[in-house]
């Protein structure tokens, strides 16, 4: 049967799931196979029509004409899912989802957003995108998800990381400890702003079961791997013993004041991309 918060936490999910960036990616590239798709079934199907029209066996038209639209549509659909940029969204998205789904399951007295955009004039976007930020009852929680998998070489302040692939392939990815106290710098700056100083603390979680990190140095940022429960118990010890004497945040209005943020962040972002269409 299922619990109350199970299922509160279930709408929640699905909520942020349904307004995921990622997800609304992932879904104009399946649109986009499926104009694709009719496209291509129109442009076969005025044979079959033609066929239709003056030949002597309709229902083999008729079958053609509903066959090749099938095909057409579902196999587009099918290409779009093997897409490099559909793969990359998939596994970005299913990274977000355990994580999502992790920090949910914290308990009510925690509040999850899921990518939050901040104010950043000194960000070419105008903005700078939290993967989540948690409000906890005495901070805030900035937490950088990553889905990457193979073997990760961790350092402090190198702009990339150096990694190996499951296949054995070299590649490279950007520093996310670099990332999140660059989030975490932002994020200060504009509540500070509106005269808000909570305890602000980062951290990175890769949420990959294939992700094996190798510490070239100790970071200033706590990283944490699958199935990151680690990540859950640091959380809550840190609030119960490490904060035990600082007083409680004022959640709503913090989780107010960052959707709020959020809006001028999406009004920065339009704004340049107006200009640059304009120029």
């Amino acid at each position: 049967m299922r619990t109350k918060r199970s299922s509160k936490a279930a709408t929640a999910y699905a909520a942020a799931m349904a307004g995921n960036n990622l997800a609304k990616e992932r879904k104009q590239i399946l649109k986009s196979g499926a104009r694709r798709g009719l496209f291509m079934a129109a442009a076969g199907n005025c044979f079959f029509l033609w066929w239709l029209i003056t030949g002597n066996h309709p229902a083999d038209a008729l079958f053609c004409m509903a066959s090749w639209t099938l095909i057409c549509l579902f196999g587009q659909v099918l290409e779009a899912t093997y897409r490099p940029k559909f793969v990359r969204l998939t596994s970005g998205l299913d990274g977000e989802s355990r994580v999502f789904k992790l920090l949910a399951s914290l308990s009510d007295e925690y509040i999850v957003l899921n990518q939050v955009l901040l104010p950043n004039a000194r960000s070419r976007t105008g903005h700078t995108e939290a993967d989540f930020v948690l409000i906890g009852k005495k901070a805030l929680y900035l937490v950088e998800t990553k889905n990457n998998a193979g073997t990760i070489k961790v350092t402090e302040n190198g702009h990339e990381w150096d990694v190996t692939t499951p296949n054995g392939d070299a590649t490279t990815m950007r520093n996310p400890v670099r990332q999140v106290k660059i989030q975490a710098k932002v994020l200060a700056e504009r509540l500070a702003e509106k005269g808000i100083e909570p305890i602000i603390q980062p951290t990175v979680a890769f949420s990959s079961p294939v992700a094996n990190l190798v510490r070239m140095e100790d970071t200033s940022v706590p990283v944490f791997t699958y199935p990151l429960k680690d990540l859950a118990e640091r959380i809550v010890s840190y609030e119960e013993e490490k904060l035990a004497n600082y007083p409680m945040l004022d959640q709503e209005m913090v989780k107010g004041v960052l959707d709020e943020l959020q809006k001028q962040a999406l009004r920065a972002a339009e704004e340049i991309m107006a200009k640059r269409k304009g120029a």
